[in-house]
Parts: C-alpha cells; structure tokens; sequence
C-alpha cells in the first residue's frame, strides 16, 4: 500500500515535514520493488531497506533535537517511542544480513504503512504546537 503525503501530517517544521515525505517516498520505492510481477530481487530490495534503516536513524536524531530546542516536555517519552521502532528496524536489519531479504520485504512495507501513518499523524502532531515556523532558519 503506497503513503501519501497530506498536509494534515505536517508538524509545522519544513525540513522534518521534508524528512516524512521521504520515509513515505522511500516506502513507496519498498512496495513497488515487492510488488514487481517478475519478482523482487535481493539486490533490488537490500539498497532499499538499508537506506530506509539509515534513513530512519537519521531522522530520529533529527526530530529529537528539534524537540530538545522547542522545549518539548514529552521529548523522553517520545524518544522511547523512537528506541522501540528502531529496535524493531534492527531486528530487520540483521534478517536482512543473514540473507533473509524476502521475509523482511514481506512483512516491511505493511510496518511501515501503519508505524509512519500512526506515529506521524499522531505522535509527532504532539510536539507541533511547540515548534516555531521561525525554527526553520535557526
């Protein structure tokens, strides 16, 4: 299932408004790679997965020290909220390099669609209002 981007998801930061939209686009690139008719490859899926891991890391530094100069005072939770996922993330990773591409790309694309939709439009909508749209050049 392919991630659209609405505005309703916007935290009210470009640059991590722009970091969702490419977890969505990277998903995206997921999905269609598995849903190919000829079949996926490991070497189509393995790039993937790696960059939407890394990807995912990044962003979550990202976020957390936004929310660490916005004054988030749920930033604690929020992080543990992030270390679960990423755990997660790991545990597909590993999969991945014990060569079990297939598995994590069956299961990694429906993950994703419900942990990006549910966190974003949910738990990042919580910090929105404590983030300035003048935070954008600071």
């Amino acid at each position: 299932m392919y991630l659209v981007w609405h505005d309703s998801y916007s935290v009210g930061y470009g640059p991590i408004d722009a970091q969702h939209q490419n977890l969505f686009a990277i998903s995206n690139r997921l999905v269609d790679a598995t849903e190919k008719t000829d079949g996926a490859n490991d070497d189509d899926l393995r790039p993937i997965i790696a960059e939407l891991l890394a990807y995912t890391r990044t962003h979550f530094v990202d976020e957390e020290q936004l929310m660490a100069k916005a004054g988030y005072p749920d930033l604690a939770q929020h992080h543990a909220v992030h270390v679960v996922f990423e755990n997660q993330m790991r545990a597909l990773e590993a999969q991945v390099n014990k060569g079990e591409v297939r598995a994590v790309a069956s299961v990694l694309p429906q993950l994703l669609n419900d942990w990006l939709l549910d966190h974003i439009a949910t738990t990042d909508q919580r910090y929105r209002s404590h983030v300035h749209p003048g935070m954008d050049s600071a």
